[in-house]
């Protein structure tokens, strides 16, 4: 019974502060950016690009649950793996669209756009490992 008046507070401390900290970072990752962006995969142009983070929300919340350590480890990897992705296709391969390779982009793509009639969609190709997981690769 002794252990349990700690603990209590200190997993409810921990929950307030893992949700408090991914409500902040979501806020801070819809932010629009400074300079346009331009997307080497599929050529979109955005100011607002997307987040990712690597691994499961839910794998760090018992990680925090079950051990201090490990969720505290598990939530710095994720948070120092988050990448800038195409809004459009999820490629992390985002340029600035005033850089010379992205005007560069921006004028192959939309001479592609101008011969076709309708901007293509964008379907990525879907393969399947040993386990049976769809795997995403663009291109």
């Amino acid at each position: 019974m002794e252990v349990l008046r700690w603990l209590v507070p200190l997993l409810a401390l921990i929950a307030i502060v893992v949700v408090g900290g991914r409500a902040l970072l979501s806020l801070r990752s819809s932010r629009r950016s400074e300079q346009p962006l331009i997307c080497t995969a599929c050529g979109a142009q955005t100011d607002t690009p997307q987040t990712k983070t690597r691994g499961l929300f839910a794998i760090e919340i018992v990680l925090w649950l079950a051990l201090v350590i490990p969720g505290l480890l598990y939530s710095l990897w994720r948070q120092t793996t988050r990448q800038t992705v195409c809004p459009t296709c999820g490629s992390a391969t985002l340029i600035l669209a005033n850089s010379p390779d992205g005007r560069k982009l921006a004028a192959r793509f939309s001479g592609e756009r101008a011969e076709g009639s309708e901007p293509q969609s964008y379907e990525p190709a879907r393969y399947t490992d040993t386990f049976g997981r769809f795997i995403v690769r663009s291109g």
